[in-house]
């Protein structure tokens, strides 16, 4: 069918105008969210996807990301897109927010399993049980594991992303994600888990885990009922971390999949010399997390981890810019450990990123495409590539912890975005021994404001607007607010 025709169908079956817009563009990011506005009152169902794949299939594109977020799908879903996936290599999918269940887990599994996914949600479906079956699948899949085998490959897994926060993830489950991540041949950059009530001895398996990761960049651990302070400060530790003597790499494995990798990639470097294109080694004894952006907001943390970071900060393997550490208890203590870690703090550079693999700030306003065209992706407010990114909303910062971060901010520039609102603003005076110190925060950051207007662009937000005409004053007005994100593939 041409173009035309194409078109056609799709508006003779009223499909959504993202669809539309999708077959008169050359992109190959099909966002179908159901929030965006021309989709509110027209969200997919089971019978519309099936018109939808008809008409991808049609279409003269190999390569798909599809969103298919917040709309009406049910466990049905799944056999019509069985049948998309052996015409067309999806390279994402997003079925965040839909009708599944854990009756579709076994053959949802069956589909992961065969494809070669880069990017996929599973968030805020009731999975369940059937958690431990699709990421076992994931465990087991050729392709999202172990990577595709051929002169051009790479010593990754395909699979970068993976959010399955709010599904009901069961520790059995956690105990194959473990074994994932510590896998040599990991390629996750991206993993999310959040409004979960996994038990403590989840959280160790997960800390063992990326212990001996060496591909993750971005890690969500929200709202999950019993990941306490230990589990934190552990994370952290584990990012940079000893390797034993009999975990250190080898050239042979009990996985006939594995070893069948390892044996094809020493064929490989041995072609050519000069690719490094060896699955990742851990035999310098150490195993370093490449980790850019954590997020543990809203846990019911203390601010012992605040002080373990401060020690991270001032390893040179560390390589974290954006801390988003809301509704934790981080207080004064918490505030001023990460005002000295980051004092001199400088983030590692990296050309290497993906122009669409971004972490930083983005903004609500203008980082969503109100025309539907391309919004999959969003724009970045700023350079804050390689800038330093912090969220301390509802932290518990008194005016001495405030004072200590407008230091920070004042003294180091590549501070970039620092979120504070519901921190209070008022005059603290110190107790005991420094009960002669008075901290005057709001005076402070005004002193901030005028270094930071000559040495570099500062973005604060404090749930309060400055105003010019009131001399700089702040105001109990909010106009506007930034969204802190990792790898924002759909939505």
């Amino acid at each position: 069918m041409s173009q035309t025709d194409v078109l056609h169908y799709a508006q003779q079956h009223k499909l959504p105008e993202p669809l539309l817009e999708f077959i008169k563009s050359t992109s190959v990011h099909l966002c179908l969210f159901g929030g965006q506005h021309s989709m509110f009152n027209n969200r997919v169902t089971d019978e519309m996807l099936v018109d939808i794949c008809a008409v991808l299939k049609q279409i003269d594109i190999q390569q798909i990301t599809l969103d298919l977020g917040c709309n009406k799908l049910t466990d049905a879903c799944i056999t019509t897109l069985e049948d998309l996936f052996r015409s067309k290599q999806i390279c994402g999918l997003s079925l965040r927010g839909n009708y599944l269940t854990e009756k579709c887990g076994p053959q949802l599994a069956q589909l992961i399993k065969s494809s070669k996914l880069q990017y996929l949600s599973l968030a805020e479906n009731k999975l369940d049980n059937s958690t431990e079956v699709i990421v076992k699948s994931i465990l087991d899949a050729p392709a999202l594991h172990y990577g595709v085998i051929s002169q051009e490959s790479q010593p990754q897994g395909t699979l970068q992303y993976l959010d399955l926060k709010q599904t009901g993830i069961t520790e059995r489950a956690i105990i194959h994600l473990a074994d994932y991540l510590k896998s040599r041949f990991c390629g996750l950059r991206e993993l999310q888990l959040g409004h979960s009530a996994l038990p403590t001895t989840a959280f160790e398996r997960l800390n063992r885990g990326i212990k001996f990761n060496t591909s993750l960049e971005a890690l969500t651990i929200k709202c999950c009922e019993h990941f306490e302070d230990n589990h934190a400060v552990q994370l952290i530790k584990n990012l940079i971390a000893v390797v034993p003597t009999e975990d250190s790499f080898i050239y042979q494995s009990d996985n006939q999949l594995a070893q069948e990798r390892i044996d094809q990639m020493i064929k490989l470097q041995q072609w050519n010399s000069q690719k490094p294109d060896m699955p990742k080694p851990l035999n310098k004894g150490q195993a370093v997390t490449p980790l850019q952006y954590l997020d543990i907001s809203s846990n019911l943390l203390c601010f012992d981890y605040a002080l373990e970071l401060k020690q991270h900060f001032q390893k040179d393997e560390c390589c974290l810019k954006t801390l988003i550490l809301d509704g934790t208890n981080l207080k004064n203590q918490g505030a001023n450990a990460l005002a000295e870690g980051l004092l001199k703090y400088t983030v590692k550079l990296n050309e290497e990123e993906e122009e669409h693999d971004l972490f930083g700030c983005f903004d609500t306003d203008e980082g969503y495409d109100q025309h539907y065209k391309n919004i999959t992706m969003w724009n970045m407010v700023g350079d804050k590539r390689n800038k330093i990114c912090l969220s301390l909303r509802r932290t518990q910062i008194g005016g001495q912890g405030l004072c200590a971060l407008a230091v920070l901010c004042k003294l180091n520039k590549e501070v970039q975005y620092l979120a504070l609102e519901g921190n209070t603003l008022n005059v603290e005076y110190g107790e005991t021994s420094n009960e002669k110190t008075v901290w005057h925060p709001q005076l402070e950051w005004e002193t901030t404001f005028e270094v930071r207007n000559q040495t570099g662009r500062l973005i604060t937000d404090f749930g309060l607007e400055r105003s010019e005409l009131e001399r700089g004053r702040l105001l109990f007005y909010r106009k506007y607010q930034h969204v802190l994100k990792a790898m924002n593939i759909f939505e």
